[in-house]
């Protein structure tokens, strides 16, 4: 929960205590996953060897066939490199999650990945297929509650880069759902 909510520093001490708890009883799948929340707040504390961990969690979790922890690694790994502008290296693990997801059926999963891609999309200057790919995920139906903060986000900043006046609606639609869930980081 620290490191969800943005408390980095909190969550270190923690995530080294689980990740030598679960390597000293072979708890994979815990060490998969304590690698995974650790890298993210090493990289958010601008600690690049986070990305190592990201990358350690990603296998182990593949290794493991465990579905549910290589979606959510290879996201989190993927998010880590698009917040560096390594869109190259983050492309091939928003694939991976994606293709897991979907072959898993892990709904949330694919839908916070398909978010991503549609922010790469914007990155590489495909904003009309962007646009109406992140239209399409908060027009689905499904409530896809926290999740939906970065497709507002992103198709937000997409309008206001068009010169659209709507843009600042659903910057301010994620902005308001990120603060009433915790996750002001998203």
């Amino acid at each position: 929960q620290d490191a969800l909510q943005a408390r980095f520093d909190e969550a270190m001490a923690r995530l080294d205590t689980a990740l030598e708890l679960a390597r000293r009883t072979d708890a994979d799948d815990v060490v998969a996953h304590a690698l995974n929340y650790r890298g993210v707040a090493l990289v958010t504390l601008g600690d690049e060897t986070g990305l190592a961990d990201l990358r350690e969690s990603v296998g182990l979790a593949q290794v493991l066939g465990h579905a549910d922890y290589t979606t959510v690694a290879a996201h989190n790994l993927a998010v880590m490199l698009l917040r560096s502008a390594r869109i190259a290296e983050a492309e091939p693990y928003l694939e991976l999650g994606a293709a897991v997801a979907r072959e898993h059926r892990l709904e949330t999963a694919a839908y916070r990945l398909e978010a991503q891609r549609c922010y790469v999309l914007t990155l590489r200057g495909h904003w009309d297929e962007a646009e109406r790919r992140l239209r399409a995920l908060l027009d689905a139906g499904d409530e896809p509650g926290a999740n939906a903060v970065n497709p507002l986000a992103f198709l937000g900043r997409l309008l206001a880069r068009r010169g659209d006046p709507a843009g600042a609606g659903f910057v301010e639609q994620a902005w308001q759902l990120a603060g009433a869930t915790g996750e002001e980081q998203k």
